[in-house]
């Protein structure tokens, strides 16, 4: 029962929760809304529960499992202990959470940051120089050290002390999510994309598992780079050879303006561009 616990099949039920199961087993009607869709989830993870990982949907459709239940304990109880997070998140994102739609987004956030930054540490983490035993395991106590880019390192430390994922109960959901971290093939899993390009686009599957619904709304589409490099060439081509500015992207009179920016990729490419005249 412990080893299937730590997987999250959570096999080990209270006394109250087996007699809600037999209630709505003679009673369908009773049954709370996604209540199915949760029980097929349930069953998925215990069939692929030793399974080796490999694709990039597989694996995001694992982590995406366990953020939804993550999501799930802590949508009716008391987040004031992140509350030095939402100040620094809405700073980050020039937004307030506010009303309870604007609740419900910030916990959602928390969640993704959390269960991304796990995934984004074990990228790091896998293609360290020194690490070459491919069956060592990665703690996701430790993804603080390998989190590089600063914003994303302190909004991290902030929601990840063990005070606050003790409190609301999201220690276990995080274990499930190394172990299957740890069984991923990742010479198969990392030769999908490119190295670079990972964690920008792994985001995209990981947040349709996620929530389909937000991701739809705010517009989270992986732009693959051969796209973005084109577009850029493109706007440059015409500045020089239709509009007979000889500097192209480079003259002085030209602002580029990303209004979904995303991960930034357009205006790195054109930063890059410019790197080579």
């Amino acid at each position: 029962m412990t080893r299937a616990s730590q997987r999250g099949l959570n096999l080990s039920v209270s006394p109250g929760a087996r007699r809600e199961f037999w209630d709505i087993a003679s009673h369908p009607g009773r049954a709370r809304s996604g209540l199915a869709a949760r029980f097929i989830e349930f069953l998925k993870r215990a069939m692929l529960h030793n399974s080796s990982l490999s694709r990039p949907e597989d694996v995001a459709w694992f982590l995406a499992s366990y953020a939804r239940d993550a999501r799930s304990r802590i949508e009716d109880v008391d987040v004031s202990t992140l509350d030095a997070f939402r100040a620094a998140l809405e700073d980050a994102l020039g937004m307030k959470f506010e009303g309870p739609d604007g609740e419900n987004l910030f916990r959602s956030s928390f969640i993704q940051t959390l269960f991304y930054g796990v995934f984004s540490a074990w990228v790091l983490w896998a293609h360290e120089p020194d690490q070459t035993d491919k069956s060592a395991n990665f703690d996701w106590k430790q993804a603080g050290w390998w989190l590089h880019v600063p914003m994303i390192r302190v909004l991290y430390e902030e929601v990840s002390g063990p005070l606050k994922l003790r409190s609301l109960d999201l220690v276990e959901p995080l274990d499930w999510t190394a172990e299957v971290l740890n069984r991923v093939d990742r010479e198969t899993f990392f030769a999908s994309f490119d190295l670079g390009e990972t964690v920008q686009y792994f985001y995209e599957p990981f947040l349709e598992q996620f929530d389909p619904i937000l991701r739809k709304r705010y517009g989270v589409w992986y732009t693959p780079p051969e796209v973005v490099k084109y577009m850029v060439a493109r706007v440059d081509t015409v500045l020089r050879e239709e509009l007979a500015i000889a500097d192209g992207l480079a003259d002085d009179r030209v602002l580029v303006l990303d209004l979904v920016a995303g991960q930034g990729r357009i205006l790195s490419r054109c930063y890059a561009r410019l790197l080579k005249r």
